[in-house]
């Protein structure tokens, strides 16, 4: 993926921790390339605090992600891993996710959140 590629908000986990925590996801939700399937993903994350894809942006490349979100404020960024998906699979994400949204915490605590 070349730098500075501008990217859909319809696949990947960053996406589905931007949408999780946007107050109106649905205008670009039902442009996913299966809205009911993001849908269900996306209202995972938010129940979760995390996100995981695998091979959505980019062949062989998995991804976790978390919301960095100071005392109760919007959104303010999203905190992600990538890796080649033979070790950020879906499967893997669970093992990852800890210690992704611990640094999203941290930079909330350094926001003073």
């Amino acid at each position: 993926m070349p730098l500075g590629a501008s990217l859909p908000l319809t696949a990947g986990s960053a996406a589905k921790v931007f949408l999780a925590w946007d107050p109106r996801p649905e205008r670009l939700i039902r442009r996913a390339t299966d809205p009911v399937r993001f849908r269900r993903e996306v209202e995972l994350a938010r129940s979760r605090g995390w996100a995981s894809s695998s091979g959505e942006r980019q062949p062989g490349v998995g991804s976790v992600s978390a919301p960095v979100v100071p005392e109760d404020d919007p959104l303010l960024a999203v905190v992600s891993v990538s890796g080649p998906a033979s070790r950020m699979g879906r499967i893997s994400a669970r093992r990852y996710a800890p210690a992704v949204v611990e640094a999203a915490r941290e930079i909330e605590r350094a926001l003073g959140g």
